[in-house]
């Protein structure tokens, strides 16, 4: 999967318009020579095989603006957007659970409709006027400051909170609930014990898919309140026509998603004791 994603990055970085020996030569006389001196000259199959088997030894080259190395360039960006979008998906999936357990509890009522309006008001708010408005207020912002944070857990609060409230509402109507009352259960061990761990595994599936929505989202975030981070890396990386730079990013941005991807597996473990009983 990783060999199908860094290839369709390396063709569409291509294919995007531009000219990187241009933008660093400003001179289209010049530009020619740049082209011969950067490889870009060579057949697109011959420069992406090379630069798979550099990059399987994580060398991923030099920066065609400032000729640094891409690997040391990603080292230095990398905490501050691994902080915020962790942060991030943490304060999104927590305040989720919170909400989504008691939207699910009270629905049907006027309390919950008014939550379902905000979450709503809140979704189809840009981030940028969020961004705009915690600045403006004097809200503390830095790499795990309260604003960015805030302004990129937002969408994943909103589409956390729907899931969550419906995979419970769907779980508290089970048989195996009733089951548990009858057995003397109390309300608190039916909800926490029996509804929510199951209602949970939707929800972590999500969780998962929001990690690449949180490394996109931390462009603009980063834009705003001056990080610099992948997002503001990658930026930079494009307005120059770096390909080494971005096909870097494309790449530690991809592993990262993967590797989410496994550890939703071994949530789902944690969640039901069951399912390790029935690995191999």
């Amino acid at each position: 999967m990783l060999l199908g994603i860094t290839l369709v990055t390396f063709v569409l970085i291509e294919a995007s318009p531009g000219d990187p020996a241009l933008v660093r030569s400003g001179l289209k006389g010049i530009a020619a020579d740049n082209r011969a001196l950067l490889g870009l000259d060579r057949p697109l199959p011959k420069r992406y095989l090379e630069w798979l088997t550099h990059s399987a030894r994580l060398d991923f080259g030099r920066s065609l603006t400032d000729g640094r190395w891409v690997r040391s360039r990603i080292a230095e960006a990398l905490p501050t957007t691994a902080l915020l979008a962790f942060a991030a998906l943490f304060v999104g999936f927590a305040s989720a659970l919170v909400l989504g357990v008691w939207s699910a509890l009270h629905r049907h009522t006027r309390r919950a409709t008014l939550l379902d309006g905000a979450l709503a008001l809140l979704y189809g708010t840009p981030a940028m006027a969020t961004a705009l408005l915690l600045l403006r207020l004097g809200a503390p912002y830095g790499s795990v400051g309260f604003a960015p944070v805030v302004c990129l857990a937002l969408p994943s609060l909103v589409t956390l909170t729907r899931h969550q409230h419906t995979a419970l509402v769907e779980v508290l109507g089970a048989d195996y609930l009733r089951t548990a009352r009858a057995k003397g259960a109390s309300e608190w061990t039916v909800l926490i014990r029996h509804a929510l761990r199951n209602a949970l595994f939707p929800t972590v599936t999500v969780v998962s898919n929001q990690l690449p929505v949180l490394l996109s989202g931390s462009i603009l975030i980063e834009q705003v309140f001056g990080l610099h981070g992948m997002g503001q890396l990658a930026f930079d990386a494009l307005a120059a026509r770096d390909y080494p730079l971005l096909m870097g990013i494309a790449s530690v941005s991809a592993v990262i998603t993967l590797l989410a991807v496994q550890a939703t597996e071994l949530c789902y473990a944690l969640i039901d004791p069951r399912l390790r009983k029935a690995a191999p």
